[in-house]
């Protein structure tokens, strides 16, 4: 018999998901229980214990997205709202932002480092400018 199977009820079980679920401490989920500090451990690591974490892990975020979105239309429209809103200026520009950045998507800034040294010869675009120019206007045919 594996250390802690004695008290390894399916009414434990549940006891013990829920309460790890809810973010309870190690120490009151075994006083709560009634079982010690290396059983904890060996329960955690149980593969039906695991596996019933993840079934409600699962099973909670599934209904937290069918929250969000059975509210999703009221959400954009109050953000909509506060789009038009002139009272706070700081509001309506964070909602407007919002809003492009939905249809959009989010602008970032890349920017890439290089420990390259060897490159150290700069060109000056402006400067070259007419050089490439010429060099384009070469390159082209007219077709008739």
């Amino acid at each position: 018999m594996a250390q802690g199977d004695r008290f390894k009820t399916p009414e434990n079980i549940e006891r013990f998901v829920t309460m790890v679920l809810l973010g309870c401490d190690r120490v009151d989920i075994q006083n709560e229980i009634g079982i010690k500090r290396a059983t904890y451990y060996v329960w955690m690591n149980d593969p039906i214990i695991i596996a019933e974490l993840d079934s409600r892990r699962a099973e909670i975020k599934d209904q937290g997205l069918a929250f969000i979105k059975g509210r999703y239309k009221r959400y954009l429209e109050n953000i909509d709202k506060l789009c038009n809103d002139t009272t706070d200026r700081r509001t309506c520009l964070a909602a407007n932002q919002f809003m492009v950045e939905k249809m959009d998507g989010k602008n970032t800034a890349k920017l890439e480092v290089s420990d390259n040294k060897e490159d150290t010869n700069q060109v000056d675009v402006l400067e070259n400018i007419d050089k490439f120019m010429e060099e384009e206007e070469s390159s082209l045919r007219i077709v008739r």
